[in-house]
Formats: structure tokens, sequence, C-alpha cells
């Protein structure tokens, strides 16, 4: 396909295609990943055509209109209080009572901040971000190359079979160089692993994936 995109649309439309002519169910097909933005484009096209998966919808807590109010609030005023008064103004504010445990913790604290400190305090420490996933018996199961599993055969498709993207492309770029993780191994310091070890998990994931009972096996790319 000539983009991301279509190459989604097009293996979506080949397991509606395979339901619809051969039978089959959503839970006869699996979807592997390659990286996240991949995800979301599945997402987006399988909630379209109306087809059960298993990926988790997020809801960020920034959509939120108390969360909203509270930074709304924090920019308009300019005072210093301490932590606990900050704990008990604001959740005055509130429509429910989703924060509740969140400011609860606060009274605690009698630490003084002004607005803008408190404002960055709240941004970095209150996550309220939600998941859900609605399971379904008959879904198709949408995974990262890493989670790959069945316990029977199935119908499975490989998407973004691009060089760098699958396999990933490790470069030794990190905060440790390999010679540096090498050098604190000799000093017996526990370490991240080494770009190269990286590509050997890579690879075994890769593995283990065709080597699932497969039914049909598809790679694409865009």
């Amino acid at each position: 396909a000539s983009t991301p995109q279509n190459e989604v649309k097009r293996v979506v439309y080949t397991l509606l295609e395979d339901i619809v002519d051969k039978q089959l169910h959503y839970n006869d097909f699996i979807i592997v990943y390659p990286n996240e933005s991949y995800k979301e484009i599945l997402l987006d096209t399988l909630s379209k055509e109306n087809i059960p998966h298993n990926i988790k919808k997020t809801t960020s807590c920034l959509y939120d209109k108390d969360y909203q109010n509270i930074l709304n609030i924090l920019e308009s005023t300019d005072i210093t209080q301490s932590v606990q008064d900050w704990s008990d103004n604001l959740s005055k504010e509130m429509s429910d009572n989703k924060y509740k445990d969140y400011f609860l913790i606060l009274k605690d604290f009698d630490e003084l901040m002004s607005s803008e400190e408190f404002k960055d305090f709240f941004i970095s420490t209150c996550q309220l971000d939600r998941s859900e996933c609605f399971y379904n018996d008959d879904q198709v199961q949408v995974v990262s190359i890493d989670k790959v599993k069945s316990d029977r055969k199935k119908h499975i498709f490989i998407l973004g079979m691009n060089e760098t993207v699958l396999p990933s492309r490790f470069k030794d770029t990190g905060l440790l160089l390999d010679e540096d993780i090498e050098l604190l191994r000799k000093n017996h310091i526990p370490t991240s692993f080494t770009s190269l070890e990286l590509l050997g998990m890579h690879q075994n994931d890769i593995l283990k994936a065709i080597q699932c009972p497969y039914e049909r096996i598809v790679f694409s790319y865009a």
C-alpha cells in the first residue's frame, strides 16, 4: 500500500471479506503492529468499521472540564499559600469527586507554593488518564510484535514490514553508549541492555511471532 493508513485499510477490508466469504469470526484474526503510530491508525480504522477489538481506549485528563478549570484558576491567580490551602480551595471548585483522593493526600502538606509553582506541581503529579478495554469473546486481537500469542491456528497479519520499522533499528545513541555499558558491567554495576542485545531480543520476538500456530500469515508494508 502507498501509506500506512492505506496498508491498515487493506488489511481490515481483507479481514472483513474473509468473515463474509469464508464464514470466519473476528477472533480468528491477529493483527500485529510495529509501533504506536500504527496502533493509532488501527484503533481509528477498526472503530469506524465497528469491528470489535482489544485495543484499550485512553481518555486524557487534559480534556476533563475540572482539570481545565483548575488550570484556569491557577493561571488567573497570583498568590502564595500552603499546599493544604490550595487543596482545600481548589477541591471546592470541582463539579464531581474525580479528584477527591488526590486533594485528600495533599492536605498533609503545609509547604508554601505560589500559584505558578502549584500549577507545575499539579500537572506533574495529577495523572488521571483512564484506559478502557471492552472485552468480547469474539474480537480481533491487536498486539505488538512482542505480545503475539495463540493457542490455536489463526489468520495473522504482520504490518509495517518496512526497513527500520519492522524489524526496528536499534542505534547506539542512548544516554549510555554500548562501550559505557560494557565498562560499567566490568565493575559489576547493573545496566540497561546494549543495542546489540535489544536487537537480539527484538529478532527473538519476531521469530516467536511467526512460529505461532497459524492458518495463514500475511506480511504487509507501505
